[in-house]
């Protein structure tokens, strides 16, 4: 009896192990089959001779950025010129050969059939057994710090693809969506946020480079050229705007209206779920939306943890999925009208935040360009001049609007804010050096791939329907994103250019033979998306989440940072230092302060700081702008002069290198240190005669 059942359980075993096998090796069978072989080759002959090229350019070239010593030595500050540079020359050298091949041999580059292409049956029978178990060995090590999301996103691709096959009801989905948006995007307004203890600076400097502008008081008209060069002047403009409503005014009004501006970021991505799965099932519709929503709501949602770090919140990238959006219906108003529009509201997204309006433009642009280009020479010429000066007149009225002064000085100004700040963001800027992420291998060259397959069809007389004109302009920001991602080599700088890679392949889920979209499906849920944010699941059980509900129901902490809960301590600290500060500017008349902490000395000393840039440590991370700090302070011809006491380890976060820097550039402005109180650090000008 015993050996029966024995016999049964190993034969069970092995028949489950077979079919295991099975479905891995038509797995990887369908993945080679998706590759597009002539394409992919050029572009990797391309890739190692632009990254010979960029290696010996950057050895020949210095260094044109020099970076402070006190960034150094907190940021580590690699030299990300290289990867940098390579990602440049890549794409100038992809679109150059392969606008070539579009315009003079585009047979060359036919798109391949694939489909009777069987990888399994060359490798030997011997080892076929084994070819899932190395397929499934290869993908852990890979992603083995991610064990625990890689079991998550085997669940979930597991009931997509029972969504694919129609086992759920449409409505049972559409109500686990609406749950799902109560609780990342609704919910999390009836709980008031908090900073933990040992982030303050944290939050402080990265609320005051970003959202700077609109959350001190205008003091100059110089302040808007601060502004675009900084976050944007329109973004800086809605925060100070909201801050009328006497609900937003505080620390924790402006953090119930970023998760405002979350919410509203997530409404764009569900319209953009709708675009490009319009007149399919709703049970895919409502899966995407789950899908999307539940990997990415760590980063724009109610929930998210970036609530101290808002330039990664959707307030920075907001123009995208507007950019998006518009997309659709650029391609129902033709070529003209589409250079047209793209070129009046270029404008809004340059002086929303720059960087993104690069992004944007720069994909409303390559989009043009294809569609144009498919009408002929003459229509690409015509459109290029339409854009041209639907964009010049934009830009004009809202340069009139928004500064003051000529029209002409003030373009001038801005030009020169717009080279310094390209060339900053491309010139190895701060970053982490490239490391092999999978995810993010795999979608760069799909996306590099789709690039240079837009390129090829040029010459096609096809008009681009509303999805293909989307999917050019995705495609366009995804490549025009990529300085950004490498430069700053960081997880979280990826969660756009994924978020927008998994809008372009949602399609991809909802089209075809069911078999294809189940493998579309597990490509997008296991091999990318889950990987690079974590999920709400991870947060939820983590320690830090359950030690904050814990305070919470304890009753722990309290609003006492205008309106942000803290804990006891922090809150003793940070009140003590400002009322410190106020002492000593009634002790030392004319005395005027630079902190680290200058959001929160604002709002609960109620005296302005010293410096116009509100974030010094982070504006002064060159020599060139920490040269302008300096000025400013000798300018200011203040008596005296207070910084931040940085003592090690302070329950503020506040590192000594901060202490430092602003040390150094006050004696570097003619101040000598005379006391040294609890929380600051006194300096007197100098007498020259």
């Amino acid at each position: 009896m015993t050996s029966g059942r024995s016999f049964f359980s190993k034969d069970k075993l092995s028949r489950w192990f077979s079919s295991f096998n099975g479905k891995t090796i038509f797995l990887v069978d369908r993945i080679l089959q998706l590759i597009d072989i002539k394409v992919l080759a050029s572009i990797v002959i391309l890739s190692v001779l632009t990254l010979g090229i960029s290696y010996f350019w950057v050895q020949q070239t210095p260094q044109n950025i020099i970076f402070t010593p006190e960034q150094i030595s907190y940021l580590t500050m690699p030299d990300t010129r290289v990867q940098a540079t390579f990602y440049s020359f890549l794409c100038i050298a992809v679109f150059g050969f392969f606008l070539t091949a579009g315009l003079f041999t585009p047979n060359a580059f036919r798109k391949p059939n694939n489909t009777h292409w069987v990888f399994s049956s060359k490798i030997p029978s011997w080892f076929r057994p084994w070819l899932g178990v190395v397929f499934w060995a290869a993908v852990l090590i890979v992603y083995e710090p991610k064990t625990r999301d890689f079991l998550l996103a085997l669940v979930t691709a597991y009931l997509m693809a029972e969504v694919i096959k129609g086992r759920f009801k449409t409505r049972s989905i559409a109500i686990a969506a609406l749950i799902l948006i109560f609780l990342i995007c609704i919910l999390p307004f009836g709980v008031q946020q908090e900073i933990e203890d040992g982030r303050l600076w944290t939050m402080d400097i990265h609320w005051s480079a970003v959202l700077g502008t609109g959350l001190y008081t205008k003091t100059a008209a110089s302040m808007e050229f601060d502004a675009f060069a900084g976050y944007g002047v329109l973004l800086n403009d809605m925060i100070a705007g909201f801050r009328i409503v006497p609900f937003f005014e505080t620390l924790g009004g402006t953090m119930s209206l970023l998760k405002l501006i979350n919410v509203f970021f997530c409404a764009l991505i569900i319209g953009i779920i709708c675009q490009r799965l319009n007149g399919k099932t709703n049970q895919i519709l409502w899966a995407a939306i789950i899908l999307v929503l539940f990997v990415f709501s760590g980063m724009m949602s109610g929930v998210a943890d970036t609530y101290h770090t808002p330039n990664l919140l959707p307030v920075r990238f907001l123009m995208v999925p507007v950019t998006v959006l518009l997309a659709y219906y650029l391609a129902r108003s033709g070529w003209l009208a589409s250079a047209a529009i793209s070129g009046a509201v270029s404008p809004l997204f340059l002086f929303y935040n720059f960087e993104t309006g690069i992004y944007c433009i720069l994909a409303l642009g390559f989009a043009l360009f294809i569609q144009s280009a498919r009408q002929g020479f003459l229509s690409l010429m015509v459109s290029g001049i339409v854009f041209a000066f639907c964009l010049v007149i934009s830009s004009s009225l809202f340069i009139a609007i928004l500064f003051e002064g000529s029209l002409v000085s003030t373009s001038a100004e801005l030009l020169q804010i717009m080279r310094e700040k390209i060339q900053s963001g491309s010139s190895g800027f701060a970053g982490l050096s490239a490391y092999l992420l999978a995810p993010f291998v795999i979608v760069m060259i799909h996306i590099l791939i789709l690039f240079s397959r837009y390129l090829i069809s040029i010459k096609d007389k096809d008009p681009l329907s509303s999805i293909e004109f989307q999917n050019v302009v995705i495609v366009g920001l995804i490549i025009a994103i990529g300085p950004y991602v490498m430069n700053r080599f960081h997880i979280l700088n990826m969660w756009v250019p994924f978020l927008l890679y998994t809008l372009l392949v949602l399609p991809k889920l909802s089209l075809g033979h069911k078999t294809d979209r189940i493998v579309w499906s597990f490509i997008l849920i296991v091999l990318i998306i889950p990987f690079i944010f974590g999920n709400p699941v991870r947060r939820v059980i983590s320690e830090d989440f359950v030690s904050a509900v814990s305070e919470r129901i304890d009753g722990h902490l309290r609003p006492c940072l205008d309106g942000i809960n803290a804990s006891p301590e922090l809150c003793s600290y940070t009140l003590e230092k400002a009322e410190e500060l106020k002492n000593l500017e009634t002790e030392n008349p004319g005395l005027r302060w630079i902190s680290g902490l200058a959001l929160n000395m604002v709002r609960l000393a109620g005296t302005q700081p010293a410096l116009t840039q509100k974030a010094p440590f982070f504006f002064g991370h060159r020599e060139e702008t920490r040269n302008i700090l300096i000025t400013s302070l000798r300018q200011l011809q203040a008596p005296f002069i207070a910084f931040d006491n940085a003592a090690p380890k302070n329950i503020a976060g506040l590192p000594t290198y901060v202490e430092q820097f602003q040390q150094n550039i006050v004696q570097d402005a003619g101040y000598e240190i005379i006391e040294n109180t609890r929380y600051w650090i006194i300096a007197r000008k100098l007498d020259k005669s």
